[in-house]
């Protein structure tokens, strides 16, 4: 669990557990965060992390809605529309 706070109230994400570009259950490590809106203004949090796998070691990006108190996993950025 990762905690953040978004307009000075505390939200609650589940930090990613398996590598997109692997494939393999791994603890990643954190590097970058911050919010934007999607095409629909609505907020988003994104956040980077590096596959600590040491066969792999790429990095993702991953963007969760935010909903009251808990950032809801959306999906992982890949570059395309």
């Amino acid at each position: 669990m990762r905690k953040l706070n978004y307009n000075q109230k505390p939200v609650t994400i589940e930090e990613p557990n398996i590598c997109p570009h692997c494939h393999v259950v791994m603890t990643p490590i954190f590097i970058w965060e911050d919010y934007s809106l999607d095409t629909d203004d609505c907020v988003v949090y994104l956040s980077a992390w590096r596959c600590s796998n040491q066969k792999c070691r790429k990095i993702f990006v991953a963007q969760y809605f935010i909903h009251d108190n808990v950032g809801e996993f959306s999906r992982y950025l890949n570059g395309l529309p």
